[in-house]
């Protein structure tokens, strides 16, 4: 009987909202998570997050490890579950796409949340930049909330010939940085030296480490940035 007053309770009681930074950002890039918190505290975003929670399962389903992906899958979403979630708040456009499309989740990548808020919003400075398409944001069609984000905050954004739906990939992603290292820089190479500005900003961890890198490589002074770091 006891059992069954606490399943209640857990069905009354109100679902909360996750943040999850996803691997990079969390383990590499622990500034962009610490400003990715401060800012979603301060546009009133009620969130927690949970230490247990491990990786999202992309990196074992792209290169083909379906079971060990399933055994992930399954291990989060017990925790999701017992921790009572119903949104997740995500920056990595990785994740966004495996725990929608996979997991069936309700998720929300974080240029949406703080593109709802942007009246809250201001940029540290007002300056020309170039939008970086990441490709699992871009194939989902969020390509307009960061755009009307930075708008909004006043950054005079320019266009990279293609981008939104046909934008390129930046050579980080599907496993070709980790295995073809030499060809991945080569296409990021190709994609800054394509940029209309000196200042590109992106909002995918992996494309912005991986451009960022190969930026103190090229002949042209680049500027790459990631959203949090243009909005304080």
């Amino acid at each position: 009987m006891f059992k069954a007053f606490k399943d209640i309770g857990k069905k009354l009681e109100k679902k909360k909202i996750l943040y999850y930074p996803g691997c990079m950002t969390q383990h590499a890039l622990p500034e962009i998570r610490k400003k990715y918190k401060e800012l979603l505290r301060k546009i009133g975003v009620d969130f927690v997050e949970i230490d247990l929670l491990k990786c999202c399962g992309s990196p074992a389903l792209d290169a083909g490890y379906k079971k060990d992906f399933e055994k992930l899958k399954q291990r989060n979403l017990e925790i999701l579950k017992n921790q009572n979630i119903g949104k997740i708040i995500t920056n990595c456009p990785f994740c966004y796409r495996i725990f929608s499309e996979e997991y069936g989740l309700d998720v929300e990548h974080i240029s949406e949340t703080l593109e709802r808020h942007s009246p809250r919003l201001e940029a540290k400075t007002s300056f020309k930049a170039t939008y970086f398409d990441p490709c699992n944001l871009s194939r989902q069609r969020i390509t307009e909330q960061p755009r009307n984000l930075l708008k909004d905050l006043g950054i005079e954004l320019t266009e990279f010939e293609k981008n939104r739906k046909n934008s390129m990939c930046c050579g980080a992603g599907a496993g070709v940085k980790a295995n073809f290292p030499k060809l991945a820089d080569e296409i990021a190479k190709k994609r800054l030296e394509k940029c209309p500005t000196t200042t590109i900003i992106t909002c995918c961890p992996a494309c912005y480490a991986h451009l960022k890198e190969n930026a103190k490589q090229t002949k042209r002074q680049i500027r790459v940035m990631e959203l949090s770091e243009v909005i304080n």
